[in-house]
């Protein structure tokens, strides 16, 4: 698979009670998105599909998966907030919500 990085840039932000990620998925529709956390990273996965009624004359946009992977510690995983909007998936992480996640869980992006 390969990594598209560039599809998928990220800003890290924290306050007192949470640390946010804001990761730009433009194109890609909230359905093609995953995030799930498994041994103590946060993973947000994106698959961009193209039109398979029309044939390309010319092809710049990415089609495909891509993903990130961040660092993310024993957290609790029901406490994480998603959302999707205009293009920009945002996650919540509070900052008292540490626990071992010990399997994958999947985190719902309203």
């Amino acid at each position: 698979m390969e990594r598209r990085n560039d599809l998928m840039r990220c800003d890290i932000l924290e306050n007192n009670e949470a640390y946010v990620l804001k990761v730009d998925i433009p194109g890609c529709a909230k359905e093609k998105i995953a995030a799930y956390v498994e041994k103590e990273y946060l993973t947000v996965e994106a698959k961009f599909l193209n039109d398979e009624t029309m044939k390309p004359l010319r092809k710049e946009r990415y089609t495909g998966k891509c993903q990130r992977r961040f660092y993310v510690g024993d957290i609790k995983t029901e406490d994480v907030k998603a959302a999707y909007k205009d293009g920009v998936l945002i996650l919540t992480i509070p900052k008292i919500a540490y626990e071992k996640a010990a399997e994958e869980k999947r985190i719902t992006i309203e």
